[in-house]
């Protein structure tokens, strides 16, 4: 087996990787692309090659590039599966696929939440209710403290009262004071959803007001405020 002096390609990772926290992104893609020319066994290297692909609107090269980086045993395999996941979801529209690398990630690390979230979110999107309600369920049992999935789960149950156990969760949830904007609104527009359910539309109508109103919080900086005329 042929070893490459590390002294080959050291000046040009360290210019990679200072190209990539900048965020020049065409650049840092061609960075590393000189690198592995040289020494293609380098697992975090692919990853960050992945990354970059996907960034640059190339979805099926970064795919490419995630595929190497597993070969060559990176670290965080199950971070990998769910990078490719989320390509196939959102950039491929397969959701086939986007399931396979869920479960995929899920064989290596079965608590891994994210992969869990994303599943739920595929199964979801298709209609599988029943699969995406039991996988929220699963991952609120093992991170309580997360936000989105419960607001998720409220988003897809049925309340029959104010009694039921979602809707006590997520009125408890809510008045936390460690959650951030984003993290409350989501459950507030959960929230006003249960309770227009239920006929409780003065409640739900606030519930919807404060999630409004917390969005527009939550909005980053640079990020226009919605258009309702442009919207329709």
């Amino acid at each position: 087996m042929t070893v490459i002096d590390p002294a080959l390609y050291a000046d040009r990772l360290q210019e990679a990787s200072r190209l990539r926290n900048q965020g020049q992104v065409p650049e840092a893609i061609k960075a590393y692309q000189q690198v592995l020319a040289i020494e293609p066994n380098l697992p975090d290297s692919w990853y960050n090659l992945g990354w970059l692909l996907r960034r640059d609107r190339q979805p099926v090269a970064a795919l490419a590039a995630y595929d190497e980086a597993l070969a060559r045993h990176v670290g965080g395999a199950e971070e990998v599966l769910l990078n490719k996941a989320v390509i196939y979801a959102d950039d491929l529209l397969d959701p086939a696929k986007a399931i396979e690398a869920c479960e995929a990630a899920l064989t290596l690390s079965p608590t891994y939440t994210p992969a869990m979230f994303n599943l739920a979110n595929t199964y979801e999107d298709l209609g599988r209710r029943d699969e995406a309600i039991a996988l929220y369920r699963r991952i609120h049992e093992l991170a309580p403290l997360e936000a989105e999935p419960l607001a998720r789960l409220g988003n897809i149950s049925t309340a029959n009262s104010v009694e039921d156990d979602i809707v006590v969760r997520i009125k408890a949830a809510r008045s936390r004071g460690d959650l951030s904007a984003a993290s409350r609104a989501s459950l507030e527009f959960a929230l006003g959803r249960l309770l227009d359910q239920l006929g409780l539309y003065d409640s739900a109508f606030e519930a919807y007001k404060t999630a409004n109103l917390l969005s527009v919080n939550a909005r980053p900086a640079g990020v226009p405020p919605f258009d309702a005329a442009r919207h329709d």
